[in-house]
């Protein structure tokens, strides 16, 4: 008897004759009906439209980043360089207590020569005689300490250079950036003999060539 409740196998019946042929009916597995592949092409053309959907999307970004990055990087280069070239530079200045006062304008930095130079007034009562001048301290020694032993007569000026090698900026733009810095000196008043004093002068000046 052919088993077609549980049809989970090939069977083979014996039909009889017909025309003096016998002949055998095949019956098939219920999934034997069906091409094992139509399943798996199914599958495959899903899965290839999900692949074709995330092509699309990532195309899309693509040419999005690339119509609109290109601006997008070129405003953000001018930002920056409207904010460097716009950055707020420190004023001009030159600042000693008494018995000195510093001429102002005359501040200048070099920038080939790493030399600072202004002129400064004695506005005391006596003479003064510049000892020693120095481009920093600290704390223990003056950095490029030079002796000059220069006298300024009581409402004399005299130009101050002090050498400032390796305290500039290489990279810093000439007539817009502002050197800033502490510079030191000694000096003694009155008649010889008298124990030196030291002050500190503080100098914002624009670079020169």
């Amino acid at each position: 008897m052919i088993d077609l409740l549980h049809p989970s196998r090939s069977e083979r019946v014996e039909e009889g004759q017909m025309k003096g042929l016998k002949t055998t009916l095949i019956i098939f597995n219920r999934g034997d009906l069906v091409p094992k592949n139509e399943s798996i092409l199914k599958k495959s053309k899903g899965q290839a439209n999900i692949k074709g959907q995330e092509n699309a999307k990532g195309q899309a970004a693509l040419e999005y980043l690339m119509t609109y990055g290109w601006a997008i990087a070129v405003v953000i280069a001018i930002i920056a360089l409207l904010m460097f070239i716009a950055r707020p530079q420190p004023i001009e200045t030159c600042q000693i207590g008494q018995p000195f006062e510093c001429v102002q304008g005359t501040q200048v930095v070099y920038k080939g020569t790493a030399n600072l130079s202004f002129v400064l007034k004695n506005v005391g009562y006596e003479q003064i005689t510049i000892a020693m001048t120095a481009c920093g301290y600290n704390g223990t020694d003056y950095t490029n300490p030079e002796i000059i032993n220069k006298n300024i007569s009581v409402g004399g000026a005299f130009p101050m250079s002090f050498n400032c090698t390796g305290q500039i900026d290489p990279a810093a733009r000439v007539g817009t950036d502002v050197f800033q810095k502490e510079v030191y000196m000694t000096y003694t008043q009155g008649s010889y003999g008298t124990p030196p004093k030291a002050t500190t002068i503080r100098v914002a000046a624009k670079y020169s060539p």
